[in-house]
């Protein structure tokens, strides 16, 4: 439930997890004036109740009109609440780990071809920005610690500043380019688990 778009903007930025600057509206609301005030150069609009389940659960806009049709859209289609993001230039890096293990992976989806309603072409081809991979992995505990989450994936932006910013997590990701190395260390995370309860 801490995945949840909302929900999860709020306890990340709460807890100052790098994170997008973000509007959270209902979905019938006028937004225009709102989001041409906020100095954004384009917006991801993502429902606020879940997470991305269809294409249409993300969606990039490049100007405060197109943003207000999406929001109507989501609107008819009974979704009541959505967080709108800044959208974020730089690299876009998909990340997988496992709290108190020391498996982390992380990669480039756009370059290895792993797509995921075809969102990660508005970023485009990584420019090799440089970063710290051990500043990734401290801000991706975090994000797990405060969101209360032990098997976890998402994707980030590393800007021209070397700044990175969590832009989606999820609980049980697929871990599919990894998933061999990491179901060992995920069967020890979940026996640690069960020990310590039991």
């Amino acid at each position: 439930e801490n995945c949840t778009r909302e929900r999860m903007t709020r306890i990340l930025l709460g807890h100052g997890i790098p994170y997008p600057e973000s509007i959270t509206v209902n979905t019938n609301e006028n937004v225009r004036d709102q989001l041409e005030k906020s100095g954004f150069e384009g917006f991801w609009i993502k429902r606020g109740d879940f997470h991305a389940m269809h294409k249409e659960d993300v969606s990039y806009c490049r100007h405060a009109e197109e943003a207000q049709e999406v929001l109507q859209e989501y609107f008819y289609r009974g979704i009541p609440r959505a967080v709108i993001n800044r959208h974020l230039p730089g690299d876009l890096i998909k990340f997988y780990g496992i709290s108190g293990q020391p498996f982390f992976y992380w990669f480039y989806p756009f370059d290895m071809g792993h797509s995921k309603y075809g969102h990660e072409a508005v970023n485009g081809h990584s420019q090799g920005l440089p970063f710290s991979t051990e500043t990734l992995k401290s801000i991706c505990q975090k994000a797990a610690e405060v969101l209360d989450v032990v098997v976890y994936g998402g994707d980030c932006i590393v800007g021209a500043d070397q700044s990175i910013q969590i832009i989606d997590f999820n609980d049980w990701p697929s871990f599919a380019p990894c998933r061999a190395k990491a179901a060992p260390f995920i069967a020890k995370a979940v026996t640690a688990l069960i020990n310590k309860r039991f």
